[in-house]
């Protein structure tokens, strides 16, 4: 028996109640001892450490030494959506006339854009002379910022404001032909403009000069007006990418407002301008029956396509600016029925149209859709046999009507809108999206704290609606697209994870790749990438560490889709240590040590001394004493090698932990066991019973003795 107790005791994995001791006894738990202190000398190798990455603020307002920002003379009649417009001056050109941008971190930044078009010399487009991160005053931190020239002249909208019009020549000539050409620099800069209207239009004399497009997301402040339909639909914060299509479309309007004005549509709002284009079309609302010249005449019928992939490229217009003549026939009418479908009181003759109205009206269409013989409407009177078999495909793969849940209604709802308006954006409940918008409004509703929107665009991220919609449409698929999509399916298991690194903010620079770090101490000094996020922190060790926790969301996020990690950040070996396994900053520590394997390998000594503190504060979970003191003891080495591999591997990668582990369970055991033997002994009733019993048992045993003793006697006497 003595020798079965002392195997249990020393192989406690024997024994499934260890499991649930370990760590879990409130006796033992709770219990503090009284140990010495250990100086590890974290602290004193960090206050004699001098990074070599150096932080200090630069001379505030200045950009790379030469371009002086006028905090104090804003320009709010040049500002975009993605920042603030400053006069500015070059130190070394004093009378060149400029202005700053100051960029806003929380709007993703085009950087691609940004860095083709920078000294990209046009008169007909505002130079970009400079860009880079600079130190603002005003924000008390460090900001992207560009140059760019001034405007001069006067804006294109003013003139139309006072009636006035070009003729066609000059339309011709001097606005046609020169915004072409941008277009055609643009193209070879690898982008579009996005914003071609009159307000962003500068004429000076016989030169017109257009704004700059770089500093907001394609579009985001563009006239609606100016928008064709696929972008009219969408939410002006989720458009995605600008094409030369889009731009194409937007010379067209230009030169009928030109032309003509379009007095009769700034009354409207953008809703009631969307229905009408809906239901007239872009060439009948715009053009209409007007007498058209031979020389305009196929440039309106080129570009007032309404379907995308049939509209004019920039090739198109290029060919007709130099002589060609296409004899195209008169766009047709977007009505694709001859009988109407009646729905929310509204008549629509137009599958687009159809498709809007579903989802303006939301609430209503998911009650009624089911029994409105969708199907049937598009089969005989639209005469679209495929998709009328699409559309009964998608309501049966739902289910019946009385049989869904509210969710999968909607979710039947939005599949259904995209099938029928594949060229259109996916809409869901409150929101119109196109896929390579998603990014920019996940940005925007989480700074803006919308959590019903960010709500929806998870749903429509899990319902893999973005893989349906680039299956229906017939849009060609950019390479960023393709690598927007694989990312988004990433994200279906990322967004479900609290773990750090992942959930909702590793979609947000997922999907938002230029947006750089919000982690609240990095902020001020603009990290984009995982080297000069390490760095900064680095130098940053010496006002931050020890008491500041490394568990950011933004910082594990960041890291984690800079170095595309897709499993939870864990160590195996801490399985067993249920206070340390998946701890959050165990986790982030983790992070910070593959970045630095990755993307750097260059010693941190700050950095690395930093989380050699915070290790020491987790350690407090390791039980035994005699190997706190010797884990402890081995940190300043480690943490003056600048590796962070090193620094964890005291924890995770030496036999301290398991032998902890082992001995803690062994102890919490024998402590459990002794436990047993005490309280039973404690218990005062028990011990009357015991020994009521015990001695009747001595009793009978004595008096068995003696009987047997007298037995024997007798018969020695009388035998």
């Amino acid at each position: 028996m003595a020798e079965t107790q002392r195997s249990w005791l020393d192989d406690p994995m024997e024994d499934d109640r260890s499991d649930v001791l370990f760590g879990e006894d409130p006796d033992i738990a709770d219990f503090k001892l009284i140990e010495e202190r250990i100086e590890s000398g974290l602290q004193a190798f960090l206050n004699e450490y001098e990074p070599s990455f150096h932080i200090e603020n630069p001379t505030p307002d200045l950009l790379h030494n030469r371009y002086n920002i006028h905090l104090d003379h804003p320009l709010p009649e040049l500002d975009t959506g993605g920042g603030k417009a400053y006069a500015a001056n070059d130190s070394q050109h004093p009378d060149a006339q400029l202005y700053a941008m100051v960029c806003d971190p929380k709007i993703p930044y085009r950087m691609a854009a940004i860095e083709g078009l920078h000294g990209a010399g046009s008169r007909n487009l505002l130079t970009c002379h400079d860009y880079g991160v600079a130190r603002i005053s005003e924000a008390r931190a460090n900001r992207l910022t560009m140059v760019f020239d001034r405007p001069v002249g006067t804006r294109m909208s003013d003139y139309f404001d006072k009636r006035q019009r070009f003729s066609e020549q000059d339309l011709y000539e001097l606005v046609l032909r020169p915004i072409a050409g941008v277009l055609q620099i643009l193209r070879e800069k690898g982008g579009s403009h996005g914003r071609i209207n009159p307000r962003d239009i500068f004429v000076e004399g016989n030169t017109v000069r257009l704004s700059e497009c770089v500093s907001e997301p394609h579009g985001l402040t563009q006239d609606f007006l100016y928008e064709p339909i696929e972008r009219l639909l969408t939410d002006p914060i989720a458009k995605g990418s600008a094409t030369e299509q889009s731009d194409v479309y937007a010379m067209g309007v230009l030169a009928v407002e030109s032309l003509y004005g379009l007095d009769k549509f700034r009354n409207l709002s953008r809703d009631e301008f969307t229905a009408l284009l809906l239901d007239k079309g872009a060439y009948n609302l715009f053009v209409g029956e007007r007498d058209i010249s031979d020389l305009l005449l196929d440039f309106f019928r080129g570009v007032f396509v309404d379907n995308k992939a049939e509209r004019w490229t920039l090739d198109s217009l290029n060919s007709w600016l130099n002589g060609r003549r296409f004899n195209l026939v008169l766009p047709s009418s977007p009505n694709d029925a001859t009988r109407p479908f009646e729905m929310h009181g509204k008549e629509y003759f137009s599958i687009r149209a159809l498709a809007h109205g579903l989802y303006r009206h939301w609430s209503a269409s998911v009650a009624e859709i089911s029994e409105a013989k969708l199907d049937r409407w598009l089969e005989m009177s639209a005469h679209k046999g495929d998709l009328a078999e699409e559309v009964r495909r998608v309501l049966r793969s739902f289910g019946t009507s009385y049989a869904r849940s509210e969710a999968m209604s909607s979710e039947m709802l939005m599949r259904l809108i995209v099938t029928l308006d594949p060229m259109g954006p996916i809409r869901y409940r409150g929101i119109s999206v196109n896929v390579d918008g998603i990014g920019m409004a996940l940005a925007h509703y989480y700074f803006e704290n919308n959590q019903r929107d960010i709500g929806y665009l998870r749903e429509i991220i899990a319902s893999d609606m973005p893989s349906i919609w680039a299956d229906l449409s017939t849009i060609e698929k950019t390479q960023s697209t393709r690598d927007l999509l694989y990312r988004m399916q990433r994200n279906k298991v990322y967004a479900k994870q609290q773990q750090m690194g992942f959930g909702l903010e590793r979609m947000l620079y997922d999907f938002n790749p230029t947006l750089p770090c919000h982690c609240e101490w990095l902020m001020p000094f603009h990290v984009m990438e995982i080297d000069n996020c390490l760095q900064v922190m680095d130098t940053l060790s010496k006002r931050l560490a020890p008491d500041t926790k490394l568990n950011d969301k933004h910082l594990g996020a960041f890291l984690a889709s800079k170095t595309a990690i897709s499993k939870e950040a864990n160590f195996a070996r801490l399985s067993k240590l249920p206070r340390l396994h998946g701890h959050p900053e165990l986790q982030a520590l983790r992070l910070i040590q593959i970045s630095q394997d990755k993307k750097m390998r260059k010693k941190l000594p700050g950095l690395a001394c930093w989380a050699a503190m915070r290790l020491e504060v987790l350690m407090e979970n390791i039980h035994s004493r005699k190997l706190r003191k010797k884990m402890k003891l081995q940190l300043r080495a480690a943490a003056k090698t600048g590796l962070l591999g090193k620094v964890l591997a005291i924890l995770v990668e030496n036999e301290f932990t398991h032998q902890d582990y082992s001995g803690f369970r062994r102890a919490s055991l024998v402590y459990h066991h002794n436990k047993l033997k005490m309280d039973s002994l404690a218990n005062r009733a028990m011990l009357k019973d015991v020994s009521r019993d015990l001695g009747g048992r001595i009793s009978s045993f004595v008096a068995y003795i003696i009987l047997t003793i007298t037995i024997i006697t007798l018969i020695d006497i009388y035998l």
